[in-house]
């Protein structure tokens, strides 16, 4: 599962500020004849941030929209939602674009696309989880993943040549983040019914495809790897290294964070891949010292990606898990409410009570989700 996008940082925040300032002092608003072109200059900007259908707002100061854009409450809020939930086009229209419009190059640009990829994965999961994932739900988010995708890969492609380096780390990351959805769907698979299971499993498919493809990539470009400048290949698996000792520190302090959350043997197994981490970036510490720079910076690779993914499933774990059993509680809780509320009464069951309108009140239990390591 992916982490939701925090609130902007203060230094973010200064950088959109000082973009819009430079635009306003470009397009000045001083003269009579200019206000029309500012205020088509804003509403194009608006638009572009929520392109809802039908949806127009009127131009409004400049020191308005930003008030709006980092007051923080809905979009914090909007972060958890998911397609069909009032606060989704907030997510996908607004904090989504804003993320975008500050990755100021390449690199940052496919960590956003990457993520926001992800997210896509996340909610469709959720869906399916919940017997909500039928087909139209399942092509746009789909659609919505191969745009951003399609992205990841062509910021990659423009790495290729200069930083072959790089473009080998971004693309192991999605390589990760493909693989593990790919298992969380599959798991998924094995626990809904036979309305589901065929759109879980066009899914599945196209994550598979594309890891294959993300995979051919890392691998050509790891190749390329000290292929000009034998200090470059140095520098990036010394880079590497320091990477993958965060990310190991990372997922270790994760994983004591939910110790309390999940069975001593989840936990056993997560450490275990967490070792093997560890014992990956030991074989490219010597590799490094022995100067074969490009396969440490390999193993230092392969080490950082398996940390990634342990952390990846122990999250859908605690999500999945986790969440439909308190749910589960919570019902169980309420109907319990309801029969010392109703002792002098027949107790129907949720399925079969009636509101106040005489619609029937259909149960929407959630499947119970086992994501394996």
């Amino acid at each position: 599962m992916t982490e939701p996008f925090k609130q902007l940082t203060p230094e973010e925040k200064a950088v959109m500020k000082n973009r819009i300032l430079s635009h306003l002092n470009l397009y000045p608003a001083g003269r009579p004849e200019e206000v029309r072109k500012v205020d088509s200059i804003r509403q194009h900007w608006w638009s572009t941030l929520l392109p809802i259908n039908n949806f127009k707002l009127k131009p409004m100061p400049i020191f308005i929209a930003l008030v709006l854009l980092f007051s923080g409450g809905t979009s914090f809020a909007a972060e958890s939602s998911i397609p069909g939930d009032s606060l989704y086009p907030v997510k996908i229209y607004v904090n989504e674009k804003v993320r975008s419009f500050l990755a100021v190059d390449s690199e940052s640009q496919a960590k956003v696309d990457t993520l926001i990829a992800e997210r896509r994965l996340d909610e469709a999961e959720k869906l399916a989880a919940s017997a909500k994932l039928d087909a139209e739900a399942r092509a746009k988010l789909e659609a919505n993943f191969e745009k951003f995708a399609d992205r990841v890969q062509a910021r990659i492609e423009e790495l290729e040549e200069k930083n072959p380096e790089k473009a080998a780390e971004l693309s192991a990351q999605f390589e990760t983040v493909l693989k593990a959805h790919a298992q969380i769907l599959e798991n998924i698979d094995a626990s809904v019914d036979g309305k589901v299971q065929p759109e879980v499993r066009i899914l599945i498919k196209e994550l598979n495809d594309r890891e294959k493809k993300s995979s051919e990539t890392r691998v050509e470009n790891e190749l390329k790897i000290g292929a000009d400048v034998e200090v470059s290949a140095q520098a990036a698996a010394e880079g590497r290294l320091k990477a993958v000792e965060n990310k190991i520190k990372e997922v270790r302090n994760f994983i004591d964070d939910h110790a309390a959350d999940v069975s001593a043997d989840v936990k056993a197994r997560a450490e275990a891949r967490l070792n093997d981490a560890a014992n990956l970036v030991v074989e490219g510490k010597a590799k490094l010292e022995a100067k074969m720079y490009k396969e440490a910076f390999v193993l230092f690779q392969r080490a950082h990606m398996v940390a990634q993914e342990a952390k990846l499933l122990l999250n859908a774990k605690l999500d999945f898990e986790n969440r439909v059993e308190l749910k589960n509680r919570d019902k169980d809780d309420d109907e319990s409410d309801d029969r010392k509320a109703s002792s002098s009464v027949d107790f129907k069951s949720r399925t079969e009570v009636k509101g106040d309108d005489d619609d029937e009140f259909e149960s929407e239990d959630e499947f119970k989700i086992k994501i394996d390591f």
